[in-house]
């Protein structure tokens, strides 16, 4: 198993992505902010949707999981079905920046913090 949790930047993530090398075909990978960090999603959108070697299982919030095996087209698109929850989270994220917290709350969020 790998879990991965580090710099949320895309060149980071990627380069995490990496020691997956070291594990066997069919291994499972924990990567940390998937769907709520712009790198770590950028660089899933380019490893994963557009890989062949990852394999999108599910996530608990922002903890997602793959598996270390060649995609089918149904994976791809259990990727692209968690893009509205990570627009979601960076809209908010952008709304408590610009001190627009009523308007997060609109979205369902009502704490000062950001989503995960």
């Amino acid at each position: 198993m790998l879990y991965v949790d580090g710099k949320h930047d895309y060149w980071t993530y990627t380069d995490d992505l990496r020691w997956s090398e070291n594990l066997d075909d069919g291994a499972e990978i924990l990567v940390h902010d998937c769907f709520s960090s712009i790198g770590v999603t950028l660089g899933t959108i380019a490893k994963v949707l557009f890989g062949r070697r990852y394999t999108y299982l599910d996530r608990a919030t922002s903890l997602a999981r793959f598996r270390l095996a060649p995609p089918s087209a149904k994976d791809r698109l259990r990727v692209l079905a968690q893009l509205p929850w990570f627009l979601r989270n960076v809209g908010i994220k952008i709304l408590l920046r610009l001190r627009l917290a009523p308007v997060a709350k609109i979205f369902g969020h009502d704490s000062p913090y950001d989503p995960y």
